[in-house]
C-alpha cells in the first residue's frame, strides 16, 4: 500500500476524533486514516454521509432494518453494509453492545425510528 510522499505515520500521530464517532480517531492536521477494505489492493471508497437524522427520529421512507450486531467501530459497521448488496445505510449506536444496524428495502419495509443514541448514515 502506498502512503504518498510523507509515508505511513504512527498510530499516535492520529489525534483528531471522527465527526460521526468521537471514540474513533480519523487522522490529524494534514493527515488522514487509510483503511483497506478489499483483498488484493482492490480498494473501494467507504463513502457514508451523516444524514443528520438521529435518535428518536423516523427515517423519511419505509425501510427494513437488520437485527443489530456488535462491531468495533462505525467504520466496520459501514464495511458490513458494503458487503451486503441491498444495504444503503447504517445506524450506528455508540455505547451499545449491539451497535450496528444495516438499512435496506429488502423484505417487509416499514417505519423505522432511530434508537436512543443512534445516528443514521447513508451511502
Amino acid at each position: 500500500m502506498a502512503y504518498g510522499r510523507s509515508g505511513q505515520r504512527t498510530e499516535t500521530d492520529c489525534n483528531v476524533a471522527c465527526q460521526g464517532d468521537g471514540s474513533v480517531m480519523c487522522g490529524a492536521y494534514g493527515v488522514n486514516s487509510v483503511y483497506r477494505i478489499n483483498e488484493y489492493d482492490d480498494f473501494s471508497e467507504l463513502l457514508f454521509h451523516d444524514s443528520r437524522v438521529s435518535a428518536g427520529n423516523e427515517l423519511t421512507r419505509n425501510v427494513t432494518a437488520s437485527p443489530a450486531v456488535g462491531v468495533a467501530s462505525v467504520i466496520l459497521c459501514g464495511v458490513h453494509c458494503l458487503e451486503s448488496p441491498s444495504c444503503f445505510g447504517v445506524v450506528w449506536i455508540p455505547g451499545s453492545v449491539n451497535n450496528c444496524v444495516l438499512i435496506s428495502c429488502v423484505g417487509k419495509p416499514g417505519v423505522y425510528t432511530i434508537p436512543a443514541r443512534g445516528k443514521y448514515y447513508h451511502a
